[in-house]
């Protein structure tokens, strides 16, 4: 039987068989069985040993290999030891100068912070030098830019030990607060000179100045009322010789005109959306005067008393000529229709 066919039940068999069991076996056909089970792993076992043999210098070769390998991995093994303690020593090293460098990092932080606000400090005390300085020169539009550029130092700066450096009389809060105010007072006082002298130029450069002193809407205000009365001024003069409603449509052209004329100006100084401020004072403006020109139409040309005219006649009730030409002199005259006539032609215009 060849070897091929020795059946997985066979080599169960041989698995479990036993030498005891084999001798005290009996019977003649089992006996042969076993003995023919024997002779194909005898022949299994012979083929695999000439396999062996025949492959027995590549197994060499790989086991000699294998040897070598072994010997290089032992050199190897030697050699990264003292890497590994290395490395080992590195990395403690490296964990210890990270742990400085944060701590170096931290105190460069401080340390940028405190030169920051010693640089801060000395220029601070630099501004109220020449803050009181442009004081007492009554130099306005430098005190008030000082003022303007101290507002953007630092709290942290204004709350430091070295604050008291910047200063050997008062604290600067104190003295940009005097100061403030002083310049407030001086800027009001010069802004309404120049209004009364119209003195546009120096209304100009007052109007600049509110900003920087923190004093926006009183800036605004005191402009909003130079507006108004510039444009009184100029409706005044174009009031000589013309209807009523001629006076209210150049009445609000000239509010839009003095819009136009100062917005640009509004924005740049004081920023976005601060000219609605004046334009509401502006319609304020137009509405109280276009009341005044609306009373001063009434009581001119007699409204009131030509609407009672007005209603005493009875026009569907008709009357004798001769009782109409009796009453002609306590009615209303030829001359009373054409100034209602007129009064209401104006009234459609002004509407």
């Amino acid at each position: 039987m060849p070897v091929e066919a020795l059946m997985d039940d066979d080599l169960d068999e041989l698995a479990w068989l036993n030498l005891d069991d084999v001798s005290q076996t009996l019977d003649v056909s089992e006996i042969e069985h076993l003995y023919q089970t024997l002779e194909l792993e005898e022949a299994r076992i012979e083929v695999e040993i000439s396999d062996c043999v025949e492959h027995r210098n590549s197994v060499d070769t790989r086991l000699a290999q294998l040897s070598a390998l072994h010997k290089s991995v032992e050199a190897t093994s030697l050699l990264v030891k003292p890497m590994q303690r290395v490395i080992d020593a590195t990395a403690g090293n490296a964990g210890a100068i990270s742990g400085h460098v944060r701590e170096l990092d931290q105190e460069r932080v401080k340390l940028e912070h405190a030169l920051n606000t010693v640089k801060e400090t000395v220029e601070l005390k630099s501004r109220l030098s020449e803050l009181l300085t442009a004081m007492e020169t009554r130099d306005v539009d430098r005190a008030s830019l000082l003022v303007h550029e101290y507002k953007a130092t630092s709290s942290d700066t204004l709350d430091s030990p070295f604050i008291a450096f910047a200063s050997d009389s008062s604290p600067p809060r104190d003295i940009i607060a005097a100061a403030t105010k002083e310049l407030v007072e001086r800027v009001t006082f010069m802004f309404n000179t120049a209004v009364e002298s119209s003195n546009t130029r120096e209304i100009g450069r007052c109007f600049r100045l509110f900003p920087q002193l923190g004093e926006t809407q009183r800036g605004l205000d005191l402009y909003s009322e130079f507006l108004c009365a510039a444009i009184t001024d100029k409706t005044r003069l174009a009031q000589v010789h013309t209807t009523y409603a001629l006076r209210i449509t150049r009445l609000f052209e000239a509010i839009a005109s003095v819009v136009d004329n100062n917005f640009a100006l509004v924005e740049q100084y004081y920023g976005r959306g601060y000219v609605l401020r004046i334009i509401q004072r502006l319609q304020m403006e137009g509405a109280r005067r276009a009341c005044l020109v609306l009373d001063f139409f009434e009581e001119e040309r007699q409204v009131k008393r030509r609407l009672a005219q007005i209603q005493q006649v009875d026009v569907a009730k008709p009357r004798p000529l001769v009782k109409a030409k009796a009453e002609k002199d306590d009615g209303i005259s030829d001359g009373d229709f054409k100034d209602i006539a007129s009064i209401l032609a104006e009234v459609v215009l002004i509407g």
